[in-house]
């Protein structure tokens, strides 16, 4: 997996979230950059070391190309609910320190990352995921803990005084210089011992965060587990999807561990489904629709089946659902689509798509007349529908 200009490529994230790559991300550029002498004056002489200012330009730099790809989801209502929990998260002490901000990029895969300057980032995915604020509130603690503990900047000097001493990361022989891509399971294990320690770290910071927030910790246990389940979906490398999944199990034991330390007889700390739900619902059925566009139709019916069990009246919802089940066509989904296209119609009765769907089921089938009469209905509802002529194709042959 690459480790660096994996967005500004537009490329996958690829589990970014689960991944210790903390500063690695950076560290490619940074090293052609600096020479290992010249690490403690900022250009300009800001006051800042080279390192951290170099972070700081680098974190923009990504920052804009995200913006100018078109990458993240416009949604100034969620981006607010974000920025809001997190800042709800930071101690009053630290507060001042750094101002944490929230967005969400468009992209089907389980991912979150942070930049040193306290931006933060979320994937639809990632939203889509996660069960309620709880685990939000964990995700969003073990980001802000990288910023907090300033993992990046501690992850470059590392890299920086290793490649300098020559062989501690490399070997005997060294190299002089970081790789211009590392993959995680394939890097120098010095290395990815350091990153792993620092995801660690995260997960301690993240887990006194949502304590004092409030929250019910446990949920941080679950997101670890449901990142093991996922991590099989992605498309990595065999060394790397091992590797991750050895991190995970050590995370999920560390986690484990420290919840061991939190007193039982506390009160029971908030999840909140529903508010979570509320606050992010357009992004997960949005999300949802992409995983169904890319074939990845079990895990869109998932994402819809969790958001319907908080929003059950919701007709859109029931279409999608019904999309799915008709276009993964396995013998079992088309009693299942038909049903929802069916609850779509009562919810909304001049909702047109339903009408479509169900009369591609039935002509499908065989069943000539029952697709007529809901292709019909349709294009009644719809008469200006773009695959208006497509469907009346269909019609001339139902006739």
């Amino acid at each position: 997996m690459d480790l660096v200009g994996g967005l500004s490529s537009g490329a996958s994230l690829k589990t970014r979230w689960v991944i210790p790559i903390i500063g690695a991300f950076f560290v490619s550029s940074l090293t052609a950059c600096v020479s290992v002498g010249g690490l403690y004056s900022a250009p300009g002489d800001t006051g800042r070391p080279a390192e951290e200012w170099l972070l700081r330009q680098r974190a923009e730099h990504e920052q804009r190309a995200m913006e100018e790809q078109g990458l993240i989801y416009e949604d100034e209502q969620l981006e607010h609910y974000l920025t809001q929990l997190a800042r709800s998260l930071q101690p009053p002490e630290v507060r001042k320190g750094t101002s944490f901000r929230v967005k969400v990029i468009k992209n089907t895969s389980a991912d979150a990352l942070s930049f040193p300057n306290g931006a933060l980032y979320i994937t639809t995915g990632m939203l889509a995921r996660l069960e309620n604020e709880a685990q939000l509130a964990v995700l969003l603690a073990h980001e802000m803990t990288h910023c907090n503990n300033e993992h990046a900047l501690r992850a470059l000097r590392y890299c920086r005084e290793t490649v300098s001493a020559g062989s501690k990361l490399y070997g005997p022989g060294g190299g002089g210089q970081v790789p211009g891509a590392l993959q995680w399971g394939t890097s120098p294990p010095a290395l990815e011992a350091y990153l792993e320690e620092l995801e660690l770290d995260a997960d301690r910071g993240a887990l006194q965060l949502v304590l004092r927030a409030g929250f019910d910790a446990t949920e941080g246990l679950k997101l670890i587990e449901c990142q093991q389940r996922d991590l099989d979906k992605e498309d990595l490398e065999e060394a790397s999807r091992s590797a991750l999944h050895r991190h995970l199990e050590k995370r999920r034991e560390s986690w484990r561990m420290l919840l061991d330390r939190w007193t039982q007889s506390e009160p029971r700390r908030l999840a909140d489904r529903e508010t979570y739900v509320a606050q992010v619902h357009r992004v997960i059925l949005d999300n949802a629709l992409l995983d169904e566009r890319r074939g990845r139709f079990s895990l869109a019916e998932r994402e819809v089946e969790n958001y319907l069990a908080v929003r059950p009246n919701d007709e859109s919802a029931y279409y999608l659902l019904g999309e799915i089940c008709r276009q993964r066509g396995l013998l079992s989904d088309r009693s299942k689509a038909k049903k929802c296209y069916a609850k779509a119609i009562s919810i909304r009765p001049y909702y047109a798509d339903p009408y479509r769907g169900m009369g591609l089921l039935y002509y499908k089938e065989g069943e000539k007349t029952q697709a007529r009469m809901s292709f019909q209905a349709y294009l009644s509802h719809a008469p200006a529908a773009p695959d208006k002529a497509y469907i009346e194709k269909y019609l001339t042959t139902c006739n």
